[in-house]
């Protein structure tokens, strides 16, 4: 193997296909990255069993090959090169490469191939394009209320559903549950319920750049694929049973507030300041809302927010950061809360998109 490539590029590229690095297994292969000459382009790629990432970076090619280097020595070295020209070349009769970039050169050992475990592969011919921008706010919006630490796989799973142009995806933690659906013209698929372990979409939004316009989209019976450029992220499913997430959704609010986004989440901050057990309190009086905290060490704190109420008052409290992370990701000016009573859910909504639902357990108030 013998080839020269530019220090950013490549740098950019073991960036991303770090993200399907094992860090916590016994295998040593899968700690590594695959390295591979293809016609003028040197291909990365990762595989935990779980996620496999593959890239390709534009190179300047000698000679063909293809080792495996351990992902975390080669991400340091390559991110403290210079930022010019590195050149790869394998050391003859060694399983050495050398690395040279001006007056840099390191030896590094690297792996044989013959049992990395190569992503699995979906037919080209499925793949549909769909709006990069709108993919990402679909997860990003909806993956904050994956839990990372219940025993419950329910919890620490994203929950996805294709249906023709409709695309539904959701999460719960127990405590809170967050939900959406959009439409992407161009697709047309069967109806399909899948299952991803915790973070997985989350990762693959956060590759896709904000000047990203399209991404193609595929699955199988056990897969979900994205191609995101020169990029293909390959991600197991769960098998598990798809909650009826209609059924999450509250019914019937007896009181429906519209309230400015920066002031409530403004007045949230303060009064969490002093919260006891991050708990706060809301209290509407008609056109106007109490939210305060209590810490009987320190002292207590009240906010008043203007609101524009249609149905009755309500007294309802709630663990601050949740209500803080169902503001989060609402674009809207305005916000909708739609309350039942003081111990059943609470759903949120952006003004303008019913679309997008934020639900919140509240806390008994004694």
């Amino acid at each position: 193997m013998k080839f020269k490539i530019n220090q950013t590029q490549l740098s950019k590229a073991i960036n991303i296909v770090a993200k399907a690095v094992s860090t916590k297994t016994t295998m040593e292969i899968l700690k590594g990255i695959y390295f591979e000459i293809e016609d003028n382009n040197l291909v990365l790629t990762t595989n935990n069993l779980e996620l496999g990432i593959q890239t390709s970076v534009p190179c300047e090619v000698y000679e063909g090959g293809k080792i495996v280097i351990e992902a975390k020595i080669i991400s340091d070295i390559i991110r403290k090169m210079p930022n010019d020209t590195i050149h790869f070349q394998s050391v003859e009769d060694t399983d050495f490469i050398e690395l040279r970039c001006k007056n840099s050169k390191f030896n590094i050992k690297y792996l044989k191939c013959d049992d990395f475990p190569m992503p699995a592969y979906i037919d080209e011919r499925t793949f549909v394009r769909l709006d990069a921008q709108d993919f990402k706010d679909l997860v990003l919006k909806t993956g904050y209320a994956i839990s990372n630490n219940n025993p419950n796989p329910v919890y620490m799973s994203h929950f996805f559903k294709v249906e023709k142009d409709e695309f539904v995806m959701f999460s719960i933690d127990g405590f809170r549950f967050s939900f959406m659906k959009k439409r992407f013209e161009e697709s047309s698929f069967d109806e399909k319920k899948l299952i991803l372990k915790g973070n997985t979409l989350i990762d693959i939004a956060k590759t896709i750049e904000d000047s990203q316009e399209s991404i193609k989209f595929s699955y199988d019976d056990k897969h979900i694929c994205i191609i995101i450029d020169n990029t293909i992220i390959t991600s197991n499913l769960i098998v598990g049973n798809f909650l009826d997430y209609e059924s999450i959704i509250p019914q019937a609010p007896t009181s429906t507030a519209k309230i400015k986004l920066s002031d409530l989440k403004s007045a949230v901050e303060r009064v969490s300041l002093l919260s006891n057990n991050k708990l706060i309190k809301f209290e509407s009086k008609d056109f106007m809302m109490n939210i305060t905290s209590r810490n009987d060490q320190i002292g207590d704190a009240n906010e008043i927010v203007d609101i524009e109420l249609n149905g009755e008052n309500f007294t309802i409290a709630f663990n601050c950061d949740y209500i803080l992370d169902a503001m989060k990701y609402i674009d809207d000016e305005y916000l909708i809360m739609n309350v039942i009573n003081s111990v059943s859910p609470c759903t949120i909504t952006p003004e303008s998109n019913e679309d997008y639902k934020n639900v919140v357990l509240p806390v008994r108030i004694r």
